[in-house]
């Protein structure tokens, strides 16, 4: 991906949503969708997911498995060296209910706009793996093998 920036591959994702998303008048359900997949490309504000009183996790580990991926998702690598948590591989199921558990205890806001962004991803046609669609599963046995 040489000569790939983070501003061409913005604009690639613009102009796939607007051939999505063609509207001749209000252009507002592209903005939002645009924004959502930018906050989650940033990641949450907090410092720390506190689960309960015994279980506190560094936001880092949430990045790691929600910003991180949305990175790779849109084109993202790690030889653009843009010094970016880049996470290239799908999470495995055990992966997928941990980060479940963390967006259930993480800033309602940025969760909003990750789950918004992973599902608009898909319907752009990203790479974006069904299970990793699954935000509700508690056990890693509820996640089961969904053709893509």
């Amino acid at each position: 991906m040489k000569g790939v920036t983070i501003f061409g591959l913005l604009c690639k994702l613009d102009r796939r949503i607007r051939e999505k998303y063609a509207t001749d008048g209000d252009p507002s359900l592209r903005n939002e969708m645009t924004w959502d997949i930018i906050s989650a490309l940033r990641g949450p504000d907090q410092y720390e997911i506190i689960v309960d009183d015994n279980e506190i996790y560094p936001a880092d580990e949430l990045k790691h498995l929600t910003t991180a991926r949305v990175r790779a998702i849109v084109g993202f690598t790690r030889s653009m060296d843009t010094g970016l948590n880049i996470r290239e591989t799908p999470l495995n199921n055990d992966e997928i209910v941990f980060r479940n558990k963390l967006l259930h205890h993480a800033e309602p806001h940025f969760t909003s706009h990750f789950r918004v962004a992973m599902r608009t991803l898909h319907m752009l046609g990203y790479p974006v793996p069904v299970k990793e669609l699954n935000f509700h599963a508690r056990e890693p046995e509820e996640l089961e093998e969904v053709d893509e």
